[in-house]
């Protein structure tokens, strides 16, 4: 039977696309609040000493547009990802990470080799950082929002050790070396 969970607060707020912490210490969540940036923002709740999740604090205007954001998923490494249609982007809705720095947010698109100029959103690690899904209605998939599978190929670099031969002149002031 579903139970009232304390970060619902109002029983008009939309809450959606929850995501814990690696930890599980932390609940991740879109919702639409009067203390919002407008549309769809994220949030980070806490759990409480009886297990509970409460004290839903939005996640500020680095993160947060005008616009939608949802979807959150928190990487082993503190890192926000996130689907927005508020930040600049290639498409409609595109795949974010946020990380933290001694500014705040620092919030970066994850490019062309992710993000189309459909909606992408949905993110989700198999093996983080280098494989994993993401939802996305983009062209040839086989229906509205399909699930794409995605891997970095990307090759190691390789090692090049360079030696250099260096003589060491001296100037000296008749003009001599």
């Amino acid at each position: 039977m579903p139970i009232w969970m304390p970060i619902n607060e109002d029983e008009f707020y939309a809450n959606q696309t929850a995501a814990f912490s690696p930890d599980g210490n932390e609940l991740y969540f879109a919702s639409i609040r009067p203390d919002g940036q407008g549309g769809l923002d994220l949030y980070r709740a806490t759990k409480l000493a009886n297990g509970d999740f409460g004290n839903a604090v939005n996640m500020g205007a680095q993160i947060n547009t005008p616009g939608n954001e949802h979807f959150p998923y928190v990487a082993p490494d503190g890192k926000l990802f996130f689907a927005s249609d508020g930040h600049p982007g290639f498409g409609k809705m595109d795949l974010f990470v946020a990380e933290r720095t001694d500014k705040g947010w620092e919030v970066k698109n994850l490019g062309p080799n992710i993000n189309t100029t459909a909606d992408d959103f949905g993110i989700f690690f198999t093996k983080y950082p280098t494989e994993g899904f993401l939802s996305s209605n983009r062209e040839g998939g086989l229906g509205d929002d399909d699930i794409y599978f995605f891997e970095d190929k990307t090759p190691k670099p390789k090692i090049v050790n360079v030696f250099l031969n260096v003589t060491t002149k001296e100037g000296k002031e008749d003009g001599t070396e």
